[in-house]
């Protein structure tokens, strides 16, 4: 009998996390057919078929995970059930009346961001005054349509982290830290980056990605009083943006060994609220993820039906925790391993 040849999968054509995901449902010998020149594959195993998209499949209820991936609606949602969020609202961002309105509300310092962004994209930190807001919004209406929804949120400082949480309870940390050089004395800011960028990515052992110098990280530098051309001592941490995300250039550590249990429960009982979601991912801000929730000041950022699987897979430090797996044994219960 002639064998087919087994399709092999092309990370350039898919999301890091799609490709995760597939690689593991290859390795149960579950067949993946391509639909056409499109990033949808048909899954199959005996009986069984499911459809894929990036991570999203029947498992993924559609309404509910709108309400989630959307920050003005699961930020209101979690609110009205006593979560405790950030203060702030949404405005459309043509409106800077209403926007200045909700700074001056909440008091400076705000974070501006848009609703349905992800990977940290146009996420403005740490704005300080309304000279400030209305610079950023003028500059982000010549990227978007002057009906796109925004959120203002009141600037909250503390360590970021990020939770993975399924519903038979799997549970995974890292904490996030934002991109930063550290300096030994002789070495530019600028020449610091280039040279940790060539050590993530070649090879690229982890999660890691490039420091990313974009308007958002010469806007953080330039409020932090900080240039390209700067030497920092040896041993000085120089942060050059605000978001902690790691696509653009964050640090990630694994600390789920470490984590409260009453991290775990809250993490539970915020994806309870979503019946049929069957995992999640949660922001947070909080002191210290170690010590018990009810004894600290913790803030739930946003929540994410997608959340990134290299995070926790492929930490930059600390154990790796297979989260394709367990997202792959919702996908195909009957094969789970």
């Amino acid at each position: 009998m002639h064998n087919q040849k087994k399709f092999q999968i092309d990370p350039k054509s898919v999301s890091f996390n799609a490709y995760l995901l597939l690689k593991e449902l290859q390795s149960r010998k579950i067949k993946i057919e391509p639909i056409g020149d499109t990033a949808v594959f048909l899954l199959k195993k005996g009986a069984r078929s499911e459809l894929l998209y990036d991570t999203y499949s029947s498992t993924s209820p559609y309404c509910q995970c709108w309400i989630i991936n959307d920050k003005q609606y699961s930020k209101k949602y979690l609110e009205e059930k006593g979560v405790p969020v950030s203060p702030g609202d949404f405005f459309i961002i043509g409106n800077i009346q209403k926007a200045i309105n909700i700074a001056s509300n909440i008091k400076y310092p705000v974070v501006l961001k848009p609703t349905s962004c992800s990977h940290g994209t146009d996420v403005y930190t740490e704005i300080t005054s309304e000279n400030e807001l209305v610079e950023k919004i003028k500059f982000l209406l010549q990227k978007y349509s002057e009906f796109s929804n925004f959120v203002i949120e009141k600037h909250i400082p503390g360590r970021e982290f990020r939770i993975f949480i399924a519903k038979d309870g799997y549970f995974a940390a890292v904490e996030r830290i934002p991109a930063n050089v550290v300096g030994d004395g002789k070495t530019s800011i600028l020449m610091l980056i280039q040279r940790e960028n060539i050590i993530r990515m070649n090879p690229r052992k982890n999660c890691l990605c490039e420091i990313r110098l974009d308007d958002i990280t010469f806007d953080y530098m330039e409020k932090h009083n900080i240039t390209l051309d700067y030497i920092p001592k040896k041993g000085e941490r120089v942060f050059v943006r605000g978001n902690s995300n790691v696509s653009t250039g964050g640090n990630c550590y694994d600390v789920t060994d470490k984590s409260h249990i009453s991290f775990r429960k809250m993490a539970k009982n915020i994806l309870n609220l979503f019946p049929g979601v069957p995992y999640l991912g949660i922001d947070l801000i909080c002191q210290d993820l170690s010590e018990n929730m009810s004894n600290q000041n913790y803030i739930i950022c946003e929540l994410n039906t997608s959340p990134g699987f290299s995070l926790h897979m492929m930490p930059e430090r600390g154990k790796c925790r297979d989260v394709a797996k367990v997202v792959a044994n919702y996908i195909f219960p009957n094969h789970a391993e």
